[in-house]
């Protein structure tokens, strides 16, 4: 056997494998090929018949079968490869940037004017609240000084607090009630409290209006404010005490006469208000007293003690608030539409990095394919090589005669095959300049944005300045 059948020989079994839609190319073994093809029968077949003759010059009918199979094999694969590498010289033409580049360009350059479109009507919204505050602080001054106040109104954060109580409070007078009306009701402590809930709550309203509105006229610096605030307090004590001592009359009355407790009530408190011999109805009176008193008391303590101030006051220190708050609003809103924007460029930034990466594997992916399908026809040579050169020395074996002269030579036959085109664009230096480009540009524009949110930031706070 010779040197280069010795060579072929150490061909291993392998199957080369492309990365792009993946061919397979089995490198056959060829042992194989020389079962598969009958090489060594038809080399003792032809040698026996000294065939070819020793005058022949041409490859003869069994070499020419065999180099026939090999190159069918190389043209399917030429055919394959051919499909694979122009799908791949078609992405890697196609494939571009300029469609992501130009929205980046399109964000940041539009970034401005969308701020403007966004944040100028809420600007101006700001400014009405800034005018409203600086009312509200021209309102409070002139009421402090036509008022003669020099000091900060007071009144609590909020009125859940009294209001509580003053459910607390009706609730305990309420059951009171009950228990002192139960004895003349048929329905014992329930009927009581049914009953005890209206007179309660009667109660209780009177005393929170006397506190809140009446009473705290004493202190307004106008004299007829604080002349009639005297006298409509008189007034509303004396209502308490009388409707109290009524209701105690009306508790001494249902013992005596359920079912004419109203009338026997009105007739005994027109004969002597203070006619009541009952201690019950005494504690009830006092009890009654005692609730209407702590409904005053709440009730003056929900505002400032001096009438209008705290109304006012709050009114100037909500606008405050509201300027405050719509500001924060519209600074959180720019910021987040600034992230936003961020965010976005960035995406679309690292979307025209993929497409670089993508370039860089299509091509490998070529320069592969390509690889690939070269070293498979060497294969394929190598095949036809050994599977003749095996042919040859049977033939030799076999043969009475002296070979033909051309068996000492290489066959020297090339496949008949589709040229594969190896060109492609190599646009890969030149994207990694426009991404470079790129990236500086949008460094660049980013600090712009930051330029712009700073300087609107300086508007807003102008605008809510006071």
């Amino acid at each position: 056997m010779t040197g280069v059948s010795k060579m072929l020989n150490k061909l291993k079994t392998t199957t080369i494998v492309s990365t792009f839609d993946p061919i397979d190319f089995p490198a056959y073994v060829n042992e194989d090929l020389i079962l598969d093809y009958m090489v060594k029968d038809k080399a003792v077949d032809s040698g026996r018949r000294n065939s070819p003759s020793e005058a022949a010059t041409s490859l003869d009918s069994n070499e020419l079968d065999f180099l026939h199979k090999i190159e069918t094999i190389a043209v399917q694969s030429t055919l394959k490869v051919g499909e694979s590498t122009r799908a791949l010289r078609d992405s890697i033409d196609s494939l571009s940037i300029t469609e992501r580049a130009d929205k980046i360009d399109k964000v940041l350059e539009g970034f401005e004017s969308e701020v403007q479109v966004k944040f100028a009507p809420q600007l101006n919204e700001l400014e009405g609240y800034r005018v409203d505050a600086i009312n509200a602080e021209k309102d409070l001054a002139e009421f402090k000084k036509d008022n003669a106040l020099r000091r900060t109104a007071s009144y609590p954060e909020s009125n859940v607090l009294t209001f509580s109580i003053l459910g607390f409070t009706l609730l305990v007078e309420t059951f009171c009630n009950g228990f002192f009306f139960a004895k003349g009701s048929d329905l014992g402590l329930l009927g009581g409290v049914v009953e005890a809930v209206v007179i309660s709550l009667i109660n209780i309203s009177l005393g929170f209006i006397f506190g809140r509105f009446i009473f705290c006229e004493n202190n307004h610096i106008s004299s007829v404010r604080k002349k009639s605030g005297a006298v409509f307090s008189l007034l509303f004590i004396v209502a308490a005490i009388i409707f109290n001592l009524f209701i105690a009359h009306y508790r001494a009355a249902l013992e005596a006469s359920p079912d004419q407790a109203t009338l026997l009530a009105i007739e005994t408190f027109k004969s002597g208000i203070l006619s009541i011999s009952d201690v019950g109805s005494w504690l009830l009176f006092l009890f009654g007293l005692l609730f209407y008193s702590i409904a005053a008391f709440k009730g003056y303590h929900a505002d400032d003690a001096y009438p209008g101030y705290g109304r006012i006051s709050r009114r100037k220190n909500n606008t405050k608030g509201d300027i405050d708050d719509f500001k924060q609003q519209i600074i959180d809103e720019l910021n987040e539409y600034h992230s936003e924007t961020i965010i976005q460029v960035d995406q679309d930034l690292k979307g025209v990095k993929q497409k670089q990466t993508q370039l860089k594997s299509l091509i490998s992916s070529f320069e592969h394919q390509l690889g690939i399908y070269n070293s498979h026809i060497l294969n394929l040579y190598s095949n036809l090589n050994y599977i003749i050169t095996v042919y040859r020395e049977r033939n030799i074996e076999e043969r009475e005669t002296p070979p033909p002269s051309y068996f000492l030579e290489a066959h020297g036959k090339i496949f008949q095959l589709e040229e594969i085109d190896g060109d492609f664009s190599d646009k890969r230096e030149h994207l990694s300049e426009e991404v470079e480009k790129l990236s500086k540009k949008i460094t660049s524009e980013k600090n712009s944005l930051l330029q712009e949110v700073d300087n609107w930031n300086g508007k807003i706070e102008k605008a809510a300045k006071l």
